[in-house]
């Protein structure tokens, strides 16, 4: 982040600028990629509010679209809005733009990688399937547990696969193998009703918060929720020694009208 105005959010234009730079120039890939943030004030529809104008809406809308209108991403927040104002807020955010039709250059050309045999295809399916399918049903695995036997498998199916083809790419053989496991990962998501961890559906992951482990000289917590855990501690002091933090969307008050970064 080189510089902001303060007034807009810098997120949605960095989504777009990456997406632009590759739309416009010879680089191969599957977009472009549309970013938008949209709001709701007085029934009326707003696309990219300003920070004060998102202040009065009950809906912080960011919706990432791509070809024919898709939608990759939503995230966002709102307050009792109706279905059919959000169902609104995301069809208007979707509009395609014409940038890379206008001005791209045209894609270079990559020659495709060999393509693996039927025979080598079942080879593959042959080794792995019955394999991943116990990993992934498998629910006393953790993620880092899961991630580790996968890996066992796929060593150990891509050496016997090499010997029985020793001429192939050993990079194909490996996109084949992920393209397997991710094909078994989904089936097994909807003929079993459950996440490869055991949860349903609707299940959250278990959250547990612990506050004030080293009193009284510290306040601290520790958060837990999954694999991801964090330990916060806080000293206290005075007023005069807190340390002054900022982020790219704060604006000291004391610049007198004008707008200042601050990166701490």
């Amino acid at each position: 982040m080189l510089a902001i105005d303060g007034v807009n959010n810098p997120d949605i234009i960095s989504i777009n600028a990456a997406s632009a730079a590759l739309a416009l120039s010879d680089v191969p890939w599957n977009g472009p990629i549309g970013a938008v943030r949209v709001g709701f004030i007085e029934n009326e529809v707003i696309v990219n509010p300003t920070r004060k104008e998102l202040q009065l809406s009950s809906l912080n809308l960011i919706v990432s679209a791509t070809k024919l209108n898709l939608v990759v991403m939503l995230e966002g927040q709102a307050n009792n809005i109706l279905q059919q104002d959000l169902q609104k807020s995301i069809k208007i955010a979707t509009k395609r733009k014409k940038l890379q039709k206008a001005y791209g250059k045209p894609k270079r050309v990559l020659e495709p990688l060999s393509e693996l045999s039927h025979e080598t295809v079942e080879a593959l399916k042959s080794l792995t399937t019955m394999r991943v399918k116990e990993i992934f049903k498998n629910y006393t695995y953790d993620k880092l547990g899961r991630d580790y036997a996968l890996q066992e498998v796929r060593t150990d199916v891509l050496e016997k696969i090499r010997t029985s083809f020793p001429d192939l790419d050993i990079s194909v053989m490996s996109d084949e193998y992920n393209k397997i496991v991710k094909q078994i990962f989904r089936d097994l998501v909807f003929d079993e009703q459950k996440r490869c961890d055991g949860r349903e559906f609707d299940e959250l992951r278990n959250i547990e918060c612990k506050v004030n482990l080293y009193k009284p000289l510290h306040g601290s917590a520790m958060f837990q929720r999954g694999q991801t855990q964090v330990f916060c501690t806080v000293t206290l002091d005075s007023h005069e020694s807190a340390f002054k933090t900022g982020s790219v969307e704060y604006v000291d008050e004391r610049c007198e009208g004008k707008k200042l970064l601050c990166t701490l």
